[in-house]
């Protein structure tokens, strides 16, 4: 697992007595590294993610400090340890109230404890988990290019179970390792309990078997997708549906062939009457209350749409409900027509 500061204030707290005083703030940031900081002028050296500990020598008034926390904040940190003891000997009420609204992590550390020996234990991990980042990497990469990932279970054999996650764009989530492909963002994750995902987002089945996680990415890609044609943050493989079929059809022909069968229904209202309709399994009070619209209202739109169509909605509901899946991954292919499937 990446090393985010919950799993360091976990492991820490007991160890080094730190205590966190924005429990309000989320801890799924990553560290990148732990540096001492002393002179606020010195904040221009932080490229990203770092974790700060100052014992506040060269801030030991309040503004003082809440000018050093808000430089660090803005230079791109990932949170501030304060060592207190010596030069603090109180944490200011304003200080903690815009690092909470700000949702940048706040922790105490008592003075005798030894920074040298936090920034040597942490830092070895975090190399040793840029070491296993990359080898796990390397192993969905190959997931991601090949048909046969047999070899993953060989080069990551503490994974046993999880899910795969795709999205257009990257996510501050935990998770097991990640990559980039082509234009797709994906994640292997142990558990996805608690995430809260946002814009566009694809979630798998559950990965029983690692030798089945080419199936898992591709489950998450198509479910990424879906995201898109019906605009959600998030869609789950297990309720995609039809669409996993749809997405798999490259075909012009069957796609523009999807689009001919349903061309009659030139009216919006019609056509998003009976699409309803096929959804809700030919129930006509539900596709009602789903528009908002009176039942005999949506009767007569079902009707006007079986006599365009010159078919039986009741025969051929499937055929016809396929067909919409179709025209909407028509739609999204031609929004996006350099896009790759895994």
């Amino acid at each position: 697992m990446a090393l985010t500061l919950r799993h360091f204030y976990h492991q820490a707290r007991a160890k080094y007595k730190l205590r966190l005083l924005t429990p309000s703030v989320s801890l799924h940031q990553k560290i990148t590294w732990i540096h001492l900081l002393e002179d606020i002028n010195n904040c221009s050296f932080i490229r990203g993610g770092e974790l700060i500990i100052t014992t506040g020598l060269n801030a030991n008034k309040d503004h003082l400090l809440f000018d050093l926390a808000a430089r660090i904040y803005s230079s791109g940190a990932s949170g501030l340890i304060l060592n207190v003891g010596n030069y603090i000997d109180h944490v200011p009420q304003d200080l903690l109230e815009w690092c909470s609204q700000h949702n940048f992590p706040v922790f105490t550390m008592p003075w005798e404890i030894h920074i040298a020996d936090v920034m040597q234990d942490y830092c070895n991990q975090i190399i040793s988990e840029e070491r296993t980042q990359e080898k796990r990497t390397a192993a969905l990469l190959r997931c991601l290019t090949s048909e046969n990932n047999g070899s993953f279970p060989t080069l990551c054999p503490d994974f046993t179970s999880g899910y795969a996650v795709a999205s257009d764009h990257e996510l501050s989530i935990d998770c097991y390792g990640a990559v980039l492909y082509e234009t797709t963002y994906y994640y292997l994750c142990v558990d996805i309990d608690g995430f809260v995902f946002d814009r566009h987002c694809g979630v798998s089945g559950l990965i029983e078997d690692p030798l089945h996680l080419s199936i898992a990415l591709k489950q998450a890609y198509r479910s990424m997708q879906v995201s898109k044609i019906k605009h959600t943050d998030v869609s789950f493989f297990e309720d995609i549906g039809l669409y996993y079929a749809a997405l798999a059809i490259d075909d012009p022909d069957v796609l523009y062939q999807a689009e001919r069968l349903l061309a009659p229904l030139e009216d919006k209202d019609i056509r998003l009457t009976f699409r309803l309709y096929l959804e809700h399994d030919g129930s006509v009070q539900a596709a009602a209350q789903a528009l908002f619209l009176h039942r005999n209202t949506v009767n007569y739109r079902i009707q006007k749409a079986r006599r365009l169509l010159r078919a039986d909605a009741a025969e051929k509901g499937l055929e016809y409900l396929f067909a919409f899946y179709l025209c909407d991954c028509l739609k999204l292919k031609e929004m996006n027509p350099l896009k790759k499937e895994v």
